[in-house]
């Protein structure tokens, strides 16, 4: 549910039609721009076929699995798609919708084949990572880096109740994934089954299996992380191409990690679908960003009482 503002009402009818400003916005092609999507789960599908939407002439999607009972309540894929390669059925999905844009489908593990990892990112001008495994995150993130490739990096609390994307780009000296999570206050955002009855008015029974780990799918979650993790991909983009969208400029020139929360949080008083820029700095200690820290950020950082993160 959507969180209601205690400010007074506001007359719309006196203000000037924002159809005006909008209207004059440049609008810059993506035609050109590659993105590279690496997991095609449920926030992974739905941010391929959004940016497909956004005018991106190029999109690969990579994952190494395929579509099962449990994922069909928050993927595009259908009952019939069961068994199929989730990057198949993105592929066709995004294929049948917009034709003018070339998408990609790649099936492969990724820590069993970082040469072919290696390759993707590269050839890509951004990626969007939108996976679980936490170790693979860094992983990704070091090659990224080391390729000069801007990263997003998203994870949904799995309670469904927020959304965090963290931006990794040695370009514009932000600190790497490892150091943006410990900002964060964690080491990244782990997806767990959901608490059972934790808050049924989002919860949804699966048809598919009763016995299911995930027979509740928080929706609101996955089409929020995933439109906002498309957002921030092509604020990028717009800002990298000199765009005059004051909105998509700001955004992405705005601290490199951001929190969205799904619900409202008194303890940190944060309302519900206000988007919140959270301050990072690298760890001093990191060696994956040592190469792009400056000095005096390595002389007024505190020293973290967590051993370094760097784990390769």
């Amino acid at each position: 549910m959507f969180s209601l503002d205690s400010k007074p009402p506001i007359d719309l009818s006196s203000l000037n039609d924002p159809r005006i400003e909008l209207a004059g916005r440049e609008t810059i092609p993506l035609q050109d721009v590659t993105v590279l999507i690496l997991g095609c789960g449920g926030v992974g599908s739905v941010a391929a076929w959004i940016l497909a939407g956004a005018g991106i002439g190029s999109i690969v999607v990579a994952d190494r699995e395929t579509l099962s009972s449990d994922n069909v309540r928050r993927h595009l894929g259908t009952i019939e798609d069961i068994g199929r390669e989730k990057t198949a059925i993105v592929a066709q999905f995004v294929a049948d919708r917009f034709p003018n844009t070339a998408i990609h489908p790649r099936t492969f593990c990724f820590r069993h084949h970082r040469d072919r990892l290696r390759f993707e990112i590269e050839r890509s001008t951004i990626t969007l990572v939108a996976i679980d495994d936490e170790s693979l995150k860094h992983m990704i993130d070091s090659i990224a880096r080391e390729r000069a490739n801007p990263a997003i990096f998203l994870g949904v609390h799995g309670d469904g109740w927020g959304v965090e994307t963290i931006v990794s780009d040695v370009n514009r000296n932000t600190p790497c994934y490892g150091c943006s999570a410990e900002s964060l206050g964690r080491y990244g955002v782990e997806i767990d089954p959901l608490r059972y009855g934790s808050n049924p008015s989002y919860a949804f029974r699966s048809p598919i299996r009763s016995d299911s780990p995930w027979r509740f799918a928080d929706l609101r979650a996955v089409v929020a992380a995933a439109t906002f993790a498309a957002d921030l991909v092509v604020a990028r983009l717009h800002a990298d191409r000199g765009a005059n969208n004051p909105t998509l400029v700001s955004i992405a020139q705005e601290p490199s990690a951001w929190f969205l929360p799904l619900r409202d949080i008194a303890a940190w008083s944060i309302k519900a679908w206000n988007a919140v820029p959270v301050d990072t700095r690298a760890n001093p200690r990191c060696s994956v960003c040592s190469q792009s820290v400056d000095q005096t950020d390595l002389e007024s950082s505190p020293l973290l009482s967590k051993n370094d993160h760097d784990r390769f």
